[in-house]
């Protein structure tokens, strides 16, 4: 998408029609990558999907590019250019690590951000505790993408998309079987292996083709010390039953299961979509 052109949701669902004047009283999640950015609005009790949109960047833009595309979308949504009650804003695909809270010091968060990863640009890093596995997820966002959404929705709650992942997989008790889980989305995908009730696992990692995200499986089946045919893969996120992703894991691993949110009878929206898919941002907001 240039700026300068109007950019087109990819998806946009609306459950009812939304007035402008009644933004003081919803919330909105926005969920971003370095691909996509999704925005969600829900009412005051947080039980109704209201309006569901989805654009997607042009590929390989920068981080200031990815932040002008944002005001741009925001400016042209006129749903969106709102005072709303609350907003939270996940950051996904972009550098993390999860430290138990035994290890854990506030003042050195970006010292151990840059000890486990290579940092070439301006970020702001920010943290927030999991409390299922008493741990802090470190995380960072990349200082243009920051700056615009803080100044279009002031006192937002930042998260990581990852703790959304991993505490409703707790919430839901999938974490009870001796199995994997992943979310994927387009080149980056999340890794999350339970072993009775524990976290024993987990990583994010990038990915370019199918080879990729099979080499880190069986990588980490290895260093585990486990077979392939033995456990469960269970996965969700922008992949669609019987594409090729899901296909090929299953030749390997043979029992791969989807996945998803739980169904929201009163949402035409959640309703509409496969339960796997959208999966963080449709959690966000509990």
């Amino acid at each position: 998408m240039e700026t300068g052109n109007k950019i087109k949701p990819l998806h946009r669902l609306l459950n009812q029609e939304i007035y402008v004047k009644n933004a003081d009283i919803l919330h909105l999640s926005i969920q971003i990558n370095s691909s996509s950015i999704f925005f969600l609005i829900v009412d005051e009790n947080l039980t109704e999907f209201k309006v569901f949109l989805h654009f997607e960047f042009d590929k390989d833009l920068n981080s200031t590019q990815i932040a002008e595309n944002i005001d741009q979308i925001i400016l042209e949504n006129k749903i969106l250019d709102s005072n709303f009650k609350s907003t939270s804003i996940s950051i996904s695909n972009y550098i993390n690590c999860i430290v138990p809270k035994e290890y854990f010091d506030k003042n050195k968060v970006l010292d151990i951000l840059k000890f486990n990863h290579n940092i070439d640009f301006k970020l702001t890093e920010k943290f927030e505790f999991i409390e299922p596995i008493n741990s802090y997820i470190l995380f960072t966002v990349p200082f243009e993408i920051y700056t615009s959404l803080n100044s279009n929705y002031k006192n937002s709650v930042w998260k990581s998309s990852s703790q959304i992942f991993l505490k409703q997989l707790y919430k839901n008790n999938y974490i009870d079987k001796h199995n994997f889980y992943l979310y994927i989305e387009e080149e980056h995908i999340e890794i999350a292996f339970f072993e009775n009730s524990n976290l024993i696992f987990f990583n994010c990692f990038s990915y370019k083709t199918m080879n990729d995200i099979i080499y880190f499986l069986l990588n980490i089946f290895e260093k585990l010390n486990l077979r392939a045919h033995e456990n469960e893969i269970n996965i969700t996120g922008q992949v669609d039953q019987n594409s090729f992703i899901h296909v090929e894991l299953d030749k390997i691993f043979h029992k791969v299961n989807f996945i998803g949110r739980k169904k929201n009878m009163n949402c035409k929206i959640s309703n509409s979509i496969k339960l796997h898919k959208y999966y963080k941002i449709f959690n966000q907001h509990k």
